[in-house]
């Protein structure tokens, strides 16, 4: 049946980024909302790859784990949740508004259909989907180690050749030369009934180590770039491949990494406890709430990102640079955690905060440009 909304909003999508609540704590912190507003008949279906942006998530890396509706009905009724055409998962809406879960399918693409159907009568308000991101915005600290992850969520027939090191610039954005490896990871599974699923190393062009065999589940293998061999990208390390052989299924390929630590000057991510609430409607500078015994921060250096952990019920405008560079809304129990992209038009010293409404903000993170 042809999808028959009755729209009681504007069925524009809204995007936003913040920190899960407690019961999807373990999917991170970034979220992506669809304000439905809908009344749904029996046979009506809502497409989530369209009304959230999934097709660009996942093609950005980012990984679908669980859905949240808010929805209601007169009646008893069930939203089913189908993936490419077959039932996933389904659950029971009551009288009253309240919020159904639904777990996501394991395997998603780009090109997959993703869609809720109903059956019966249901007013549907909001879809919340849980993303893990693609990689962690913030790089880690020079001399300390970080995970860069690249989404593959491949099938393998007979043998393939990934390029972990382009598919990681690629999902992440990161440039890599400098940048020591400390281990390659792959994240894969054996589909082949009969025969096995192997997972082997090739460093510049050179097969190394032991093929590692790969099980039926989805599991975590890791390879060390041997002693003789040079691991700092750019110098002398060129090449990363892994090369699996069978039938498998490769979800993930990841390096973790260890910045070259440099000789003074300033860190690359800050991160501050500020613990301090406004009421009513508030300005006050970014370089206002650093902490007495702060580490030193270049004020002049642009900002990248900028990640706001507060609580409350209200409002905080970041503007610099002229403009107005986000807002976020702080609501609910658990608090939110957002992230604004400054993208280095404003330095530390000229980004301000406009507060409005009882608001708690609990820390402050943010990225440097140099």
């Amino acid at each position: 049946m042809k999808l028959t909304l009755l729209r009681m909003l504007s069925l524009s999508t809204l995007l936003a980024f913040a920190g899960s609540a407690q019961a999807f704590a373990q999917y991170g912190q970034q979220e992506k909302v669809a304000y439905i507003n809908a009344y749904l008949q029996k046979g009506d279906k809502v497409d989530l790859m369209r009304e959230l942006k999934l097709k660009q998530a996942l093609k950005a890396g980012e990984e679908l784990m669980a859905l949240k509706v808010e929805a209601s009905s007169y009646y008893k009724a069930n939203l089913v949740l189908k993936h490419n055409g077959q039932k996933f998962d389904a659950q029971k809406v009551g009288a009253y508004s309240s919020y159904v879960e639904f777990q996501a399918p394991p395997s998603l693409y780009p090109q997959d259909k993703l869609v809720l159907v109903s059956k019966g009568e249901i007013n549907v308000t909001k879809v919340t989907a849980y993303m893990k991101p693609a990689y962690d915005p913030y790089p880690p600290r020079g001399g300390q180690s970080g995970v860069l992850k690249a989404q593959v969520k491949q099938q393998v027939y007979a043998k393939e050749v990934f390029s972990v090191k382009q598919l990681v610039k690629q999902y992440t954005g990161k440039r890599l030369n400098g940048l020591e490896v400390k281990k390659v990871i792959i994240k894969a599974s054996s589909t082949s009934y009969y025969g096995q699923a192997t997972a082997q190393l090739k460093v510049n062009g050179q097969l190394v180590g032991f093929p590692q065999y790969l099980s039926q589940q989805v599991t975590r293998v890791a390879f060390d770039i041997p002693h003789y061999m040079p691991k700092v990208m750019g110098q002398g390390l060129n090449s990363i491949k892994v090369v699996v052989k069978g039938d498998a299924f490769v979800k993930m390929v990841g390096l973790k990494t260890k910045e070259q630590s440099s000789p003074g000057g300033y860190q690359n991510a800050y991160q501050f406890m500020v613990n301090k609430t406004f009421y009513g409607s508030e300005r006050v500078s970014l370089t206002e709430l650093f902490p007495y015994n702060a580490p030193r921060v270049d004020v002049y250096s642009p900002v990248e990102v900028l990640t706001v952990e507060a609580k409350g019920a209200g409002n905080v405008m970041i503007t610099g640079g002229g403009r107005v560079l986000g807002t976020i809304t702080v609501a609910g129990r658990f608090g939110t955690n957002q992230t604004v992209r400054v993208s280095g038009v404003a330095s530390v010293k000229d980004i301000k905060l406009r507060v409005t409404g009882k608001v708690t903000i609990k820390s402050i993170r943010m990225k440097m440009g140099y």
